[in-house]
């Protein structure tokens, strides 16, 4: 019988993103928030990539050429809070949906 093998560079299902404006998100589909710097982008996503984004930090998500948020408008994030980001286009993110934790 054939041995099933697994890659070795599995990553952890919650990832906590860097304290950067422009953390990495790499083969990440949830992740928590590493810091309070301001996030202008996300670097090396893929296109028809979908991550999760929670707050465990007040922090600033910045509406712009690389992030499209509902309204045109940055998102201030409260502890709690989740963003869901797909991107649709080449370097592009698009807000899927947000939950605002109250």
């Amino acid at each position: 019988m054939p041995e099933i093998t697994r890659p070795l560079d599995l990553k952890p299902l919650l990832v906590e993103l860097a304290d950067d404006a422009t953390p990495t998100v790499d083969s990440i589909t949830l992740a928590k928030t590493g810091g309070t710097t301001t996030i202008t982008d996300f670097d090396d996503g893929v296109l028809g990539q979908t991550f999760k984004l929670l707050a465990k930090h007040a922090i600033t998500i910045t509406d712009g050429t690389n992030i499209l948020l509902s309204g045109s408008v940055d998102f201030v994030m409260a502890i709690g809070d989740v963003l869901t980001l797909t991107m649709f286009d080449d370097q592009v993110w698009e807000e899927v949906s947000r939950k605002v934790n109250l």
